[in-house]
């Protein structure tokens, strides 16, 4: 009975169809692979197993032999549909032993083809025998009728289960050594969908950089047996046989021979006494798998029944979207509730928010770290909608703004952003403008919306929410509207003194978004100090401007126009008059060592030594005041009024610079950077500033006046010396400052003074 089975089977070969897989996609191999769905390996390749008809009809006549194995692959190829005929006359039996030592020999084309052992090939690891020194797994071979597939498997559990799941068992294929042997590895292509096995291990690291991936050791090779590796470039597929007589054949009709693939140990199927005939011993397992589709992209899995409880390690199940070939695989243990049963809760972002078809795939782990497979499901998991609430604030009227909020987000496919989109109705869509949400710490989303950005337009905005998934995909969500009305107030012009000639003006109510522009000039002489100044937007109807009368050189009253710019035209929106009562802050240059008061001493020191301050401030405060202050009256009240001016240290603190100042009614700020030095000089002030060595001192500090501004210079006042009076780098300046604590009393040594 065994031998006639045998004849029925002289084509031993494995296809890359995840064979050491069952259709559960269950782990067997030691339990060190990746699950591959043998779903998707079945259906990629069951055109091809179409085409191979495995089922072989005994016979004694040796022509019927061959041409059983020319119809076996007469589909797959085309150039073999003949062969059967053509190789009729062969008289020659085939000899399959497992020994396979005698020279086979067949009818090609009328050829005949002699089929050396496999023992002359000269890259083929020479086979063992089958005797082992540790243990051995068996490995079962089944049948499926309707996909027209085998499948190896090592997994007695498995091999049952499948017994009763359409599938015929077939008993052991062969023997395969669990520790003495070569390895064979693993690989899996997802774009082909198929596997691979090799003991190459540069073949297995090669192609993992071409797109397989690697899923380790399958099982090793090891015995007498060699099974042979083909490969088909057109149908991309591999074929194992350890057929010699149809590797021969095969070899000559498109198929490329590989060589000796791996050994088996003892004679396969058919033979009364493999080397080991007992499968080892496993416990009965089993259990219920159900899978319950929640909301927001997710579903529970459930596992009752469990047996033996006391025997198993761990319950895991393999889940994975159909889409794109077990790419997003995972594994999940599931949780053990009181009641002795398992659940899991599965999240659609776990796996890329993919929807559709998954693969439940129940595993137990038993102590010895072997995985067996349970029971498998399919589930429908749809892709909810996406949604989300959309509320409008009640705006700032003053401003002409309102806040759009997206909150109560449902995003299945995964949040990348909340996007806005908001127009006003008149004039259609050219106002149409996209915000991107700002993620707020309530979870909420808000967008601020300024007409002043819609071409300040007034009545009714429309406003879409959008989401816009991972998956790139925008879906509106929500929409809404909402009314801005326009002020009834015409456009002001207010004014206010900033000091040392300069003037702030705030033009209210412009509903514009163009240009705007203002002309300043004096009522005296006409318009021969007219100047054109720009106004920048402060809010949505408020635009600022700036000028100094320094720049006009006229007091009395001033005219300020304002103008739109409108398609290159001047269109006027509003004017006003400010008086202008100083516009000249000129200052006289005094010497620390004029002879008039040069001699005088205070406290230990003499002023034409150390009266560089008093003599800096009367320069500044007689040109703010328009009175002649001498340094000496400086000097006199720092010295007298304060202790900042040589009271206990040479010369004065920068603190007695603010006092002189406070006492003759000006102002001073601390310049903290550079830019800020750099905006007092352009807008005209005056900077009383400590220097430190350098072009103005040697080895000690002095106090400079600065004013003006040009080309990143400004002009330098010396006190003790006419001669380094001059226009000098800005960066020099700074670059130079004093580091001196009595220069740092206010902060900084550079202090702007102004009335």
């Amino acid at each position: 009975m065994k031998n006639s089975r045998r004849s029925q089977h002289q084509l031993q070969r494995v296809i890359h169809l995840g064979v050491s897989l069952c259709v559960l996609g269950l782990l067997s191999l030691s339990g060190s692979l990746s699950v591959q769905g043998l779903e998707e390996s079945l259906s990629s390749t069951s055109q091809a197993a179409d085409t191979i008809v495995e089922d072989r009809s005994a016979t004694s006549e040796s022509s019927s032999q061959v041409d059983s194995s020319r119809s076996m692959i007469s589909s797959t190829h085309a150039d073999l549909t003949n062969a059967s005929s053509e190789s009729s006359s062969s008289s020659s039996s085939i000899n399959t032993s497992a020994s396979q030592s005698e020279t086979l020999s067949g009818s090609i084309d009328g050829k005949t083809v002699e089929n050396s052992p496999a023992s002359k090939q000269s890259a083929v690891t020479e086979p063992k025998s089958d005797k082992i020194s540790g243990e051995a797994s068996p490995l079962y071979r089944l049948y499926h009728t309707g996909l027209r597939v085998h499948l190896y498997t090592r997994d007695q559990n498995e091999y049952n289960v499948l017994g009763s799941n359409g599938w015929n068992q077939e008993g052991i294929a062969w023997q395969t050594a669990v520790q003495q042997g070569e390895i064979v590895y693993r690989l899996y292509h997802p774009g082909l969908r198929v596997h691979l096995y090799t003991k190459d291990v540069n073949e297995y690291q090669t192609l993992a950089v071409r797109g397989w991936r690697q899923e380790g050791e399958a099982y090793r090779s090891y015995g007498s047996i060699p099974v042979y590796r083909l490969y088909h470039p057109g149908l991309q597929r591999h074929l194992y046989t350890y057929d010699e007589n149809e590797y021969k054949v095969l070899g000559s009709r498109g198929w490329k021979q590989e060589g000796i693939a791996f050994y088996g140990i003892g004679a396969g199927i058919g033979n009364t006494s493999p080397v080991v005939s007992t499968p080892p011993s496993m416990p009965t397992v089993s259990g219920k798998l159900s899978v319950q589709v929640g909301a927001n992209g997710q579903f529970d899995v459930k596992i009752t029944d469990v047996q033996p409880k006391e025997q198993i390690s761990a319950v895991k199940v393999a889940i994975w979207s159909e889409v794109g070939g077990q790419d997003d695989i995972a594994w999940y243990t599931a949780n053990r509730a009181a009641n002795g049963d398992y659940q899991l809760t599965v999240h659609a972002q776990n796996h890329g928010y993919q929807y559709g078809a998954y693969q439940v795939h129940l595993y137990y782990e038993l102590p010895a770290k072997q995985m067996v497979g349970i029971q498998q499901a399919r589930v429908i998991l749809p892709e909810g909608p996406a949604a989300g609430k959309l509320s409008i604030s009640s705006g700032n009227q003053d401003e002409l703004s309102f806040d759009a909020i997206v909150s109560d987000i449902v995003a299945p496919s995964g949040l990348e952003e909340v996007a806005v989109a908001v127009w006003s109705e008149a004039g259609g869509q050219d106002d149409l403008k996209w915000y991107t949400a700002s993620k707020q710490s309530d979870g909420q989303y808000r967008v601020h919306v300024n007409v002043a950005d819609h071409h300040y337009s007034f009545g009714t905005y429309h406003i879409h929410a959008y989401l816009t998934s991972k998956s790139k995909k925008a879906v509106n969500i929500a929409t809404a509207t909402t009314v801005v009305a326009q002020p009834s107030q015409s456009v002001t012009i207010a004014s206010s003194y900033l000091g040392t000639g300069n003037y702030r003006l705030q033009f209210n109510g412009v509903f514009a978004d163009k240009q705007l522009r203002f002309a300043v000039w004096s009522e005296v002489n006409g318009q021969d100090d007219l100047k054109w100044y720009e106004a920048s937007r402060k809010d949505a109807a408020t635009f600022v401007g700036q000028f100094n009368a320094q720049q006009h050189s006229h007091t009395g009253n001033y005219q300020v126009h304002l103008y739109a710019v409108v398609n290159g035209q001047m269109k006027g929106l509003a004017s006003t008059t400010i008086h202008v009562p100083k516009a000249d802050f000129s200052a006289p240059y005094y010497s620390q060592r004029d002879s008039r008061w040069g001699g005088r001493v205070y406290g230990l020191w003499r002023f034409n030594d150390s009266g560089c301050v008093p003599t800096a401030m009367a320069m500044i405060i007689s040109g703010l005041k328009g009175e002649g202050v001498s340094p000496v009256t400086v000097g006199e009240h720092l010295y007298h009024q304060t202790l900042e001016f040589n009271r206990g240290y040479f010369g004065t603190s920068s603190r007695g610079i603010a006092l002189a100042a406070k006492n003759w009614g000006l102002k001073t700020n601390v310049l903290n950077s550079q830019i800020e030095l750099t905006r007092a000089l352009q807008d005209g002030y005056y900077v009383a500033a400590a220097v430190g060595p350098g072009r103005f001192v040697l080895n000690s500090t002095h106090e400079l006046v600065l004013k003006g501004y040009k080309n990143g210079n400004t002009y330098v006042m010396d006190p003790y010396n006419p001669n380094n009076n001059g226009w000098y780098s800005i960066d020099y300046l700074w670059a130079i400052q004093s580091k001196d604590s009595i220069d740092l009393t206010e902060g900084r040594p550079f202090l702007k003074i102004t009335d």
